[in-house]
């Protein structure tokens, strides 16, 4: 779990090689660029992250390289689908989906994820990102 600024911390042996205090998927979707970039070879490693979705979790399995997550907040969702792929999960509390920002209806980018496989919806999220 997150009790500092970042909303996101990336580990290898208890170091951490990427952080940022940013909100959303962006640095999740930054994450995964740098990791391919500069730590291609590093495997095993954790994460720390304040809020796991579904669309979180597909990011997180398509990048293929995180063993296990300690999340304030995880959705029900993403808990099965990383555990089905071997992933450990822990989790502060467990809701039954993510919510958009104002708190009125499910996060837009948990269902553009309901849809598309880990790897389509990393190349969509790219697209989106890059606009």
């Amino acid at each position: 779990m997150i009790n500092s600024k970042n909303t996101l911390e990336l580990l290898s042996e208890g170091k951490i090689i990427y952080s940022s205090d940013k909100s959303g998927l962006r640095p999740l979707i930054e994450m995964i660029s740098i990791i391919k970039e500069k730590y291609s070879s590093y495997d095993n490693l954790e994460l720390n992250d304040k809020v796991t979705g579904l669309a979180a979790a597909k990011l997180i399995i398509h990048l293929g390289k995180i063993i296990k997550i300690h999340t304030n907040i995880a959705s029900s969702s993403a808990m099965e689908l990383l555990l089905k792929h071997n992933i450990q999960v822990y989790a502060a509390i467990i809701v039954k989906q993510i919510l958009n920002k104002d708190k009125t209806a499910q996060c837009p980018m948990e269902l553009k994820s309901e849809k598309l496989n880990p790897e389509e919806f990393y190349t969509e999220l790219k697209k989106i990102m890059n606009n």
